[in-house]
């Protein structure tokens, strides 16, 4: 998936691991003296025998278990075991997803990105393939030459600041003139080898890390666009010349250096970015697929570019004649629909600025990443609930946080993305001028805010689940405070430390079922993608 990215399950679903011996060895001391004053049995109720006891109440624990602070000490041996059987694996995974910046601050940003939401990473990439089957749909209404070939362009951009130029004449001769035929062969190619080249790398960096890695997805789309615009060709008033010799900017190009602090997120080709891109590029699309709408509805109709040229009868599945697909500038813009302008007025304008059905693509790339988030999230929420001390302590509060933070970066991100795109969305009349209007204004500043804002959180997020990990392996979460989930019982709270027979039971069951919800959601996602991903594009005319 040349656009796509793996996504990083939450490394909160490591669960916690019963109470070491240190307090083992406390509750046996405390048997042993005879007074029940304090002894618990799993449900924090009192004991009558001190030898039926398995918990501590918190205040006893404190008192009696100290342990420098009521803590378990630091094991290396148990650390460097549990580190390198649960964390180590997910920290390489990182290495091998598809971040493509060649500067070092955004691929660390990426990162923060994609560990501290998750959420964000998953609604990316089911965009992404909802996208690339959108696109497909649209165009296989079409018949006209280069449709697939258009297709599978657009869709491989979407990883990239995509634009089109404000001259239409542009567009037209990209679309009719047979000399353009090359330029999307030759697009296609370049996109194909670019992918081939970053899969192939990424299979031999291992556990490297991200910054190391020697693929420059950037660097590769705008060298495979440059060169394809080498070879475009252009209708003038006389005849078609090659696009270089004009000094004007091509139809298609890459806007990488673009330098607006409001679409900084953009041409940044790493494809967690993609919901950055989604509606510039959806309008980037619509834009496209008039011009071929156009086309395919003169085809149809055999009406030749130039009206004084007559229709040379092909066979339906071949391409037009050449001589029906040649013309001047201003027929070429007839032709196509353009008449001289790229974004008519009215209705279609607002179809255009925010593409068709978005809404749906919106709300199920939503539904699925914020399923996946808390069905994994949430499957170690239960295990650890469920593991006595049971209820809310601090490894559950731990990975709740990590949960909502990374929903809430979601959030803010997204809204970034819609306020982005109408603050920079002008009506007609503001083509050639700067809308100063107040609510673009203020969607301005609100996308700016809510966008760096979300990524502080991210980053805060990222931290936090890597340092609740090392909390939980070195035995920082294995105190008196957080054993007798204290956030959950309060003054009654207390601490198990003996597991019984019916108490494992009770673990295994949330085990299974945590175990279950978390391979249900993801296959339900990878499902998805399976599914959806590489949808085949309308036929080529031969």
């Amino acid at each position: 998936l040349s656009t796509g990215f793996l996504v990083l399950l939450p490394l909160s679903a490591i669960a916690a691991e019963l109470p070491a011996s240190k307090f083992g060895q406390c509750l046996e001391k405390l048997r042993n003296n005879g007074s029940t004053f304090g002894l618990t049995d799993s449900k924090g109720k009192n004991v009558g025998n001190a030898s039926d006891a398995t918990g501590v109440t918190y205040q006893r624990c404190i008192s009696d278990c100290g342990l420098g602070g009521g803590q378990e000490p630091f094991e290396w041996s148990v650390f460097s075991r549990q580190f390198s059987s649960w964390l180590l694996p997910w920290l390489a995974l990182i290495s091998q997803l598809p971040f493509g910046p060649k500067d070092r601050l955004d691929n660390l940003e990426s990162v923060f990105l994609t560990v501290g939401s998750p959420t964000l990473a998953a609604y990316s990439l089911a965009l992404t393939i909802l996208n690339s089957r959108w696109i497909s749909r649209l165009f296989s209404k079409y018949t006209y030459p280069n449709v697939g070939n258009a297709v599978r362009a657009l869709s491989s951009l979407q990883q990239s600041p995509l634009r089109l130029s404000d001259d239409t004449a542009l567009l037209s001769s990209l679309v009719v003139l047979p000399q353009n035929d090359k330029w999307w062969k030759e697009l296609i190619e370049w996109l194909h080898d670019l992918r081939e080249s970053v899969n192939a790398s990424g299979q031999g960096v291992g556990s490297l890390w991200l910054w190391l890695l020697p693929i420059v997805i950037g660097d590769g789309l705008r060298n495979a666009m440059e060169r394809a615009n080498m070879l475009a060709h252009v209708a003038t008033e006389t005849q078609p010349i090659p696009a270089r010799e004009l000094p004007q900017p091509r139809a298609m190009f890459l806007a990488l250096t673009e330098d607006d602090s409001l679409r900084c997120d953009e041409r940044i080709t790493a494809p967690i970015y993609n919901y950055a891109r989604f509606l510039p590029w959806v309008e980037t699309v619509e834009k496209v697929s008039d011009v071929f709408r156009a086309a395919s509805a003169r085809y149809h109709r055999h009406e030749s570019v130039d009206p004084l040229v007559h229709w040379v009868n092909v066979d339906p599945s071949e391409k037009p004649h050449e001589r029906n697909r040649i013309g001047n500038r201003l027929q070429l813009e007839w032709y196509c629909g353009m008449q001289g302008r790229l974004s008519p007025t009215g209705n279609d304008v607002r179809r255009r600025r925010w593409g068709s059905n978005i809404t749906s693509r919106i709300i199920i790339a939503s539904a699925l990443a914020v399923l996946l988030t808390w069905g994994t999230v949430g499957a170690a929420i239960v295990i650890v609930w469920h593991t006595p001390t049971t209820g809310l302590g601090c490894r559950s509060a731990s990975y709740i946080l990590f949960g909502v933070l990374s929903t809430l970066v979601w959030i803010m991100l997204l809204s970034s993305s819609i306020f982005s795109h109408f603050a920079l969305s002008k009506p007609h009349s503001f083509k050639d001028h700067p809308d100063r209007s107040w609510p673009r204004v203020i969607a301005r500043r609100l996308s700016i805010t809510l966008r760096r804002l979300g990524k502080l959180v991210a980053a805060f997020n990222a931290i936090w689940i890597v340092a609740t990990c090392f909390f939980q392996f070195s035995n920082f979460y294995d105190r008196c405070y957080c054993n007798s989930s204290v956030f959950q019982w309060r003054d009654a709270a207390y601490n198990v430390i003996a597991i019984t027979d019916a108490d494992a039971g009770e673990m295994k069951s949330a085990w299974i079922g945590g175990t279950c919800l978390a391979a249900a959601t993801a296959a339900i996602f990878i499902g998805f993608v399976i599914t959806y991903i590489n949808p085949p594009p309308p036929e080529e005319l031969h």
